[in-house]
């Protein structure tokens, strides 16, 4: 009893830490926490920071694009921050032995490659320290763009009185004057194309029974779409400079003769219906048509290509070709591309 009361007195007599010292001590401990963190997160957010910036000046070192055949020399254009070095450049397989650093937009020389294909399809790619880059252009020759391709057509014979065609010239993001030219008469009408789809009447204000239209434009290669329809067109001459054209359209004219190029390597879409072609041979060149419609015309030949594998359509019914051409059984085995898709529609 003695010793434990001897305890108890100990305890009683010792004093708590007064609330104000134990304030302090609690402000000094979460002052101290809020400086340890705000030191922690400043670290961790610098080094976020970095790792953003070096990734982006990773993906924009890496911005390199092909652009285009002009010649002999091939355009590239590098949008990255730092150079892109070039190990090589093939054409068709062929090295062209190139070894060049591209900052900003910059050509190479690739006459010793491309002489090897004159005025046709190549398929191009660019080796870099970031990666590899693709794209198939049309290589054409100086020969080839000193000479004036010139697109025209005629107008039906028995078309008497007829002053106007329905035309419409659609570019991909500029703006063109497209001049068409009634042959031996001199008489221009200009056509202002766009990017938009925008349907004209042009007006030429004489008798196109028998006539030939000259079309000329600033640039054939900013054409996208060129139609020329329900207007008693019995010939028709595309012109080899509409590298990039997507859609050409000729519904519902009186064709025979129809003269297409090799150089529409972009052709998506082709319409020819309602025609009087007894013909027509496709090129291997178009390798990314997609729509082709033949309907209702006197077909009684037809040759199509197996590099269309892209195909999606094609309509060739109400012709005297009874079943689809080269397809035995289906169009599946004659696009050759496996695509459930491929359908011959009779129309």
């Amino acid at each position: 009893m003695f010793i434990k009361g001897i305890n108890l007195i100990f305890f009683m007599k010792k004093k708590a830490i007064s609330p104000v010292v134990a304030t302090a001590l609690l402000l000094v401990v979460a002052v101290m926490a809020v400086i340890g963190f705000q030191s922690w997160f400043t670290t961790f957010q610098s080094g976020i920071n970095s790792d953003i910036e070096d990734n982006s000046n990773n993906v924009n070192s890496n911005k390199l694009s092909i652009d285009t055949l002009v010649g002999d020399s091939l355009y590239l254009n590098n949008q990255g921050k730092k150079n892109t070095s070039i190990s090589s450049i093939k054409i068709n397989g062929i090295d062209c032995e190139v070894n060049q650093n591209i900052s900003g937009a910059e050509s190479v020389d690739l006459s010793t490659c491309l002489k090897e294909f004159p005025n046709q399809k190549v398929k191009i790619i660019v080796q870099t320290d970031k990666g590899i880059v693709k794209k198939t252009l049309y290589n054409q020759k100086n020969s080839i763009q000193k000479k004036e391709s010139i697109a025209s057509f005629k107008v039906s014979d028995n078309a008497v009185g007829q002053q106007t065609l329905k035309v419409v010239f659609q570019t991909f993001n500029v703006n063109m004057d497209v001049n068409l030219t009634v042959q031996g008469d001199g008489i221009t009408r200009t056509f202002k194309a766009d990017p938009f789809y925008s349907q004209e009447i042009v007006d030429f204000g004489v008798d196109l029974a028998g006539k030939t239209i000259i079309m000329k434009t600033g640039n054939d290669s900013d054409l996208y779409k060129v139609e020329v329809k329900e207007s008693n067109l019995t010939s028709f001459t595309g012109s080899d400079n509409w590298i990039k054209i997507k859609e050409l359209s000729l519904y519902k004219n009186q064709l025979t003769n129809f003269k297409s190029s090799a150089a529409w390597i972009d052709l998506q879409r082709l319409t020819l219906s309602f025609n009087n072609l007894s013909s027509f041979v496709g090129r291997d060149e178009w390798e990314d048509l997609y729509i082709l419609y033949l309907h209702s015309n006197n077909l009684t030949k037809f040759l199509g290509s197996s590099k269309w594998q892209d195909l999606h359509i094609l309509a060739i019914g109400n012709n005297p070709l009874l079943v689809c051409p080269n397809a035995n059984p289906s169009p599946n085995e004659w696009c050759k591309s496996g695509s459930d898709d491929c359908k011959c529609i009779i129309q």
